[in-house]
């Protein structure tokens, strides 16, 4: 049961106890108490690798599982669950020839370039009528101008952007990381408030566990400089030009 705030206030005066779910209140000259459900408490409990090869016999379902690591010696790498040997874990030694082979080539350094174009590049599509947004740079301290620096000349060194004449202009900003290091960021809200939103459905996070059924390796990538992965389309560079002290720049 829902209880909105126009029939509360019908029935009001109601005394409600929002910490033990109850809501007491008169009716026809009565009073009556309304009680929630209240959900039982969440315990999580530690189990061995011995029971958990017990469940999977038996097909058991285990829901928020957590893997801790039992020795410092022994490096885990992942979780393999077969019938009917059940392996619960992998040690570098486990990992075949060809796969440590594979390790040594460096296939997650930061790009050199953008990557070539392709039917999927990304597209800014305007709203019928909309003007260039221009929009004045933020106050940057000595130290963020430096860093903005070192990273427009980055990004020219390796052709991701280039210079600009566009009458769009978008300011840039900096957020830190923890480990003290910069992210170069534009602020495209303005932007984003006039182009038209695609209508693709997001998708549900249930349906693509469920396309997980059945599997046992799980692989998980984190692109570097995911943004500088996907090309402008042509034609649409110019909407994404960014302003800083240095001059205007844009997406090549």
């Amino acid at each position: 049961m829902i209880l909105v705030a126009d029939w509360l206030e019908d029935h009001s005066p109601a005394w409600i106890h929002w910490k033990q779910k109850l809501v007491r209140l008169p009716h026809k000259g009565k009073r009556i108490q309304l009680k929630g459900i209240r959900d039982p408490p969440t315990q999580c409990k530690s189990i061995s690798p011995r029971k958990v090869k017990g469940l999977i016999r038996r097909k058991a379902i285990v829901h928020g599982s957590q893997v801790h690591r039992s020795s410092p010696s022994t490096e885990i790498l992942s979780v393999q669950v077969t019938e009917p040997s059940v392996k619960l874990t992998f040690t570098r030694a486990d990992v075949p020839a060809p796969v440590h082979e594979l390790l040594q080539y460096d296939f997650f350094k930061e790009p050199e370039t953008l990557p070539p174009m392709r039917a999927d590049d990304h597209q800014i599509t305007l709203l019928p009528g909309a003007q260039p947004v221009n929009v004045r740079p933020y106050k940057y301290s000595p130290q963020q101008k430096n860093e903005i620096q070192k990273k427009i000349l980055t990004m020219l060194k390796t052709r991701v952007i280039a210079h600009s004449t566009s009458p769009f202009a978008s300011p840039v900003l900096l957020v830190k990381k923890k480990n003290g290091t910069w992210i170069f960021c534009i602020d495209y809200r303005q932007l984003n408030a006039i182009t038209l939103k695609k209508k693709h459905p997001m998708p549900v996070i249930n349906d693509l566990l469920d396309e997980l059924s059945g599997a046992s390796w799980f692989t998980k990538l984190d692109f570097r400089s995911g943004y500088h992965q996907i090309q402008m389309a042509a034609g649409d560079e110019f909407k994404t030009a960014f302003k800083t002290h240095h001059g205007l720049m844009r997406s090549k």
